[in-house]
């Protein structure tokens, strides 16, 4: 925010110089006129006429550098700027001004110290806290954002915008409610606060509310309908609820709102991928691509869905394109040493996911993950430390129970009793959910034919994807208790019917090919 200076005013007695008095007013009217050239145009007029204090000189030099900020012309407005401040280093407004200037270039570090020094020279000077609020939001200091916001909204009540963006900070930290309560009170102030709408979608989107988040949305888009943001976070909200078709609606309007939209398009293929339509996912990703070969997360989605079509191949190179953009980010090296189980280079997926829990020491899922690779390996010792390790990271989660399953399956390789080592599990986890029903498998309480009636569900994707770890699970529990056919049966069965990026697939063609019953599958 820049506010214009209206200059000081000299009346001086005489024809002629009354003349060239009505001219300097004309000038002054220009200068401080919204429209930035004629302000550029009246502001120079007076500096060629050199007849300005200066005082009223300096301020013809802040308007000025207002109006070059206003066409983007950020240099021009940074020499006047500095022009005003040497005429008079007393200016808070002109600070102000160069502050946001130097904003809009980028420069954080000499934005804020010019909204200090305005503040130091006008304690009160309430857009100077607001400016210096948005700079620190802008790097990610929210409590410093805080608190110029506080201050800001103390010194301007009836401003909704100072309500609006300490919300945005709040959301950043992830403090929604406090978020919520700060958008509200801006709608409260300005109930047709577009912004406001937009930020309480995203924060109940956050708080997983997605119908008020798609509520918020609607009303943003009401008041902004030509904004394709709106409809793109509106299509999130409905894609986290579940409504893929809604989802797909709204990316349809955004891409339409806004052709490049690599955003649009990678979401969209999201939604695809979500309703299992790899191949038109795959388009999406393409398209996102074709417009930003830098765009990262597209090669990231189309290797998931590369992964679920079973192109495994495909989806390392993919990954290693990710990983090329992306260093850090432990979910590249994770997803590439899934393909790599999947293709059976065992090695090569150890060493991503020994990557992976390097830059995410906290997670568990990776440990599962190399735990696996280790036991298809047959480095039975190895994998049993990792699933050991995801069971003591958290007994009663999901991924502890797949965690004991494959604990078992080591353990029972090696000869050896497991009770201890499932014990967590039995007395944390809900046995009665899937897959429960397998750990009471190898617990003794229930029987093949009984976990695969457990595996029955209404949804047929859950049936489809419960019936594949069964077959697995049960195969391996057939082998154990020396019962070969039965065994490789299931072991076929899984590997014919399991989604493709299942490791109960890979783990099936595994013990195909040790038992020599034949990984792939027969062509008919």
């Amino acid at each position: 925010m820049d506010r214009k200076i209206i200059l000081g005013m000299f009346f001086v007695l005489g024809v002629t110089v009354a003349a060239l008095g009505q001219t300097r007013d004309q000038n002054w009217n220009k200068c401080k006129a919204d429209d930035p050239n004629t302000s550029i145009a009246g502001c120079t007029a007076l500096i060629q006429a050199n007849q300005e204090t200066t005082n009223d000189l300096a301020n013809v030099y802040y308007n000025r550098g207002i109006a070059y900020r206003d066409k983007k012309d950020y240099d021009s407005a940074l020499q006047d700027l500095d022009k005003a401040l040497q005429l008079n280093p007393n200016f808070p407004s002109a600070l102000n001004s160069r502050g946001n200037t130097y904003s809009d270039k980028g420069d954080s570090d000499r934005a804020i110290a010019d909204y200090t020094e305005a503040i130091r020279q006008d304690p009160n000077h309430a857009l100077a806290y607001y400016n210096r609020g948005n700079t620190y939001d802008n790097i990610g200091k929210y409590d410093l954002a805080i608190a110029d916001f506080d201050t800001y909204v103390r010194l301007a009540p009836t401003d909704a915008d100072g309500f609006n963006n300490r919300g945005h900070a709040y959301m950043q930290k992830g403090e929604y409610n406090q978020a919520i309560q700060d958008f509200n009170a801006a709608l409260a102030i300005k109930p047709d606060h577009d912004l406001a709408f937009y930020n309480l979608g995203r924060a109940y989107i956050h708080k997983e509310q997605y119908d008020t988040a798609v509520q918020d949305f609607n009303k943003y888009i009401q008041l902004m309908p030509d904004d394709p943001d709106g409809y793109f976070q509106r299509g999130l909200a409905y894609m986290k609820a579940g409504q893929y078709d809604n989802a797909i609606g709204d990316f349809n309007k955004n891409i339409e709102l806004k052709p490049d939209s690599t955003d649009g398009y990678n979401s969209r293929g999201n939604a695809y991928e979500d309703k299992d339509q790899y191949e038109r996912a795959i388009q999406d990703y393409n398209q996102a691509i074709h417009i930003d070969s830098k765009y990262s997360l597209a090669y990231y989605n189309r290797g998931l869905a590369y992964n679920h079509l079973g192109d495994f191949d495909l989806a390392i190179e993919d990954f290693s394109q990710y990983i090329a953009k992306v260093p850090d980010d432990s979910d590249g090296y994770r997803s590439r040493g899934d393909s790599y189980v999947r293709t059976g280079q065992y090695a090569r997926a150890i060493e991503d996911y020994n990557q992976s829990i390097r830059l995410n020491k906290d997670s568990v899922l990776e440990y599962y993950d190399r735990g696996c690779a280790y036991l298809l390996e047959q480095n039975l010792a190895a994998a049993i430390a990792d699933f050991e390790h995801v069971i003591s990271a958290g007994p009663s989660s999901y991924s502890a129970v797949y965690a004991a399953l494959m604990l078992h399956v080591a353990m029972k390789r090696q000869g050896q009793n497991d009770a201890q080592q499932l014990a967590p599990v039995v007395a944390a986890a809900d046995l009665s959910k899937w897959p429960g029903p397998v750990l009471k498998l190898d617990l003794g309480e229930l029987t093949a034919d009984e976990v695969m009636v457990a595996a029955a569900n209404p949804d047929a994707d859950k049936q489809k994807r419960q019936v594949c770890e069964a077959d697995y699970y049960t195969g391996e529990d057939a082998l154990l208790h020396q019962q070969r056919a039965t065994a490789l049966a299931r072991f076929k069965a899984a590997r014919d019917n399991c989604p493709k990026n299942y490791i109960e697939n890979a783990a099936a063609q595994a013990e195909l090919k040790r038992l020599g019953g034949t990984a792939a599958a027969q062509k008919p």
